[in-house]
């Protein structure tokens, strides 16, 4: 379905105005929002992802032409939270300032922030290059009983058991990132249960602590 920016109400929609327009673009679906540049096409996106996530749902941008502007989407809605030493990167009368949690945080207050999302979309910055290799994210999320959508590394299933990957839908390529993104969304229920199930085995079995006396272990057999 193609949406033209040229049939579009001018700025300045409500709510009600929002909802009923998000409601014209089913889910499940590709939906194309065209027209000129400067129509408006991308500030209708972002308000439309911000009155999506308002109504409960779990929202996702890919960025493909690297055109995301942080400070147009808290405009538009989009309740945007910023974490990390990024201050003197922002303009002074930003308004991410209001939304950045600036410097370096905790290893508690990272678990906080696992902790208070629906899902984390976990990326590994190698992706499409290797298929080996996990990155910190992996156990951090997981053992903060966090939902997970990442894509797939052959040691996703050599290193954790059936019960520990229940709360990670692994995808392979774009599509079916797509697809396990609507499934976290219309079974978040079940899934982050799943994943705080399995949270404990991950703070037992893969803490600083645990690595150690694994590697002590190993150490000791092989003298």
């Amino acid at each position: 379905m193609a949406t033209s920016t040229e049939s579009l109400p001018p700025p300045g929609w409500d709510r009600e105005g929002l909802d009923g327009l998000l409601n014209a673009f089913p889910e499940g679906r590709l939906s194309e929002i065209v027209g000129p540049r400067s129509s408006g096409g991308g500030s209708l996106l972002l308000a439309l992802l911000a009155r999506a996530a308002l109504r409960g749902g779990l929202v996702a941008l890919v960025d493909g032409a690297d055109a995301f502007d942080p400070e147009t989407a808290m405009r538009a809605g989009l309740d945007l939270r910023v974490f990390g030493p990024w201050r003197r990167k922002l303009a002074k009368d930003s308004p991410v300032r209001a939304q950045l949690e600036h410097g370096f945080f905790s290893p508690q207050r990272m678990a906080e922030i696992f902790a208070a999302c629906k899902a984390t979309l976990n990326i590994h910055t190698w992706r499409g290059r290797f298929d080996h290799g996990l990155n910190p994210r992996v156990f951090e999320a997981a053992a903060c009983g966090v939902p997970q959508l990442i894509d797939h590394k052959k040691e996703l299933g050599e290193i954790f058991d059936p019960a520990q990957r229940a709360g990670m839908l692994i995808y392979r390529d774009d599509d079916e990132l797509l697809r396990l993104a609507r499934q976290a969304t219309e079974n978040a229920a079940e899934l982050r249960s799943r994943a705080l199930e399995a949270s404990a085995s991950f703070r037992r079995d893969h803490s600083y602590r645990a690595r150690v006396a694994e590697l002590l272990r190993v150490v000791g057999a092989a003298a």
